[in-house]
């Protein structure tokens, strides 16, 4: 007997998949219909990864051009903005259930857009992608169609990587996407009163009628003839690029931001978004810094570097830390010859990010001059 299926049609970010086609079952039970996963990342035009792989990104930001000009399609409702927002980990004004939408305006990008510094909004007006205009850029999502929900007739749908839907709005999209919209329409499925002898959220019995229940303390699985309609879990929290400098070129004091339009360019910052990646729950940041032919070096602190002026890094917690010499414990407001330091409370600055000053014919690293180095910190989930 057929237990799952997949539907077509809205985009989500989902965990990566080894290959193509695979067979699944519609809600008939005997025919198949066939579907294509493709590979996808959580790296985007802003937040850039150290991953070289080939894999498609399912969600994309263009801070230039026309997104449908590379093989990307506008997304066209408020819900599919949510999706895609928290999948790069942009939050703001935005969740799962959709982004806050503007009045139709021709000034901004069609669709999904963000300046990306977290705000994500939706203009309605989808007529033409005018691509990026008056600093806001375009989210986008791949031509490629990826499954968006999958029906659990057995199991636990968390124990698959996916997640329970919570509201009966999100029940109501999923449900139109499968085709099943009886008591059911993209603005929500009809509520129960919550009941244990149900699956939590979203659920049916696989014959078109779908039901929200809102009892979702736990995800108890198929039962008593129903199973669950879920959406992949976000993905994990991406390592996102704050700073890189390449020698010879020399930051200057105070500049924080440096080409922030351009993530790929040899010196590049957006240190004045940096407490926008604060993690909401521990209150702490997670950091890497990376050097050629060196280990990478992370960690974690409470305190902001760019922000607090006085010297130090609070709540220090080495995670994989090879380095330890000239002071190191952290990054702390550098200002006297680079933007921040490791080499804490002393007049050295090892560890440099934003050097403003040359050092053996490079920047300062964690023990000698070396001639790049980026900071990423990890995207909060």
């Amino acid at each position: 007997m057929c237990h799952r299926l997949l539907a077509l049609g809205v985009f989500l970010s989902i965990p990566k998949y080894a290959t193509a086609a695979e067979n699944k079952c519609t809600a008939g039970g005997d025919s198949l219909v066939q579907t294509r996963r493709v590979r996808a990342r959580s790296d985007n035009d802003v937040a850039l990864s150290e991953d070289d792989s080939e894999d498609v990104p399912p969600y994309k930001f263009f801070g230039i051009g026309r997104c449908t000009g590379f093989g990307y399609r506008l997304i066209t409702s408020s819900q599919a903005c949510g999706i895609a927002a928290e999948a790069i980990g942009w939050t703001k004004d935005c969740d799962s259930d959709g982004c806050l939408p503007v009045t139709p305006r021709i000034d901004r990008p069609a669709g999904c857009y963000t300046a990306g510094a977290g705000y994500v909004h939706f203009n309605p007006d989808t007529s033409s992608d005018r691509g990026s205009m008056n600093g806001f850029g375009t989210i986008c999502s791949a031509s490629e169609d990826v499954p968006p929900y999958e029906f659990f007739g057995s199991g636990r749908c968390t124990d698959d990587g996916y997640r329970l839907i919570t509201s009966s709005q999100a029940c109501g999209i999923a449900a139109e996407a499968l085709g099943w919209t009886n008591d059911c329409d993209s603005d929500g499925c009809l509520p129960v009163t919550p009941r244990i002898d149900r699956p939590a959220g979203c659920y049916t019995a696989g014959a078109g009628w779908v039901h929200f229940n809102p009892d979702t303390s736990s995800d108890r699985g198929s039962m008593n003839g129903f199973g669950t309609l879920c959406s992949p879990a976000p993905p994990a929290p991406a390592w996102t690029l704050v700073a890189r400098q390449t020698y010879p070129v020399l930051f200057t004091k105070g500049e924080w931001s440096k080409n922030p339009d351009d993530p790929s360019n040899d010196n590049y910052a957006i240190l004045d978004r940096l407490e926008t990646f604060r993690d909401p729950a521990s209150k702490e940041f997670e950091f890497k810094l990376v050097w050629p032919d060196l280990q990478n070096q992370t960690w974690k602190q409470t305190s902001n570097p760019v922000t607090k002026t006085s010297p130090g890094a609070d709540g220090y917690e080495a995670i994989s830390a090879p380095y330890k010499a000239n002071k190191w414990g952290g990054l702390e407001y550098g200002g006297t010859y680079s933007l921040l330091d490791g080499s804490l409370n002393h007049h050295n600055w090892f560890y440099a990010v934003g050097s403003f000053k040359e050092f053996r014919s490079g920047i300062p690293g964690p023990k000698t001059a070396v001639q790049r180095v980026e900071l990423y910190v990890k995207t909060p989930p």
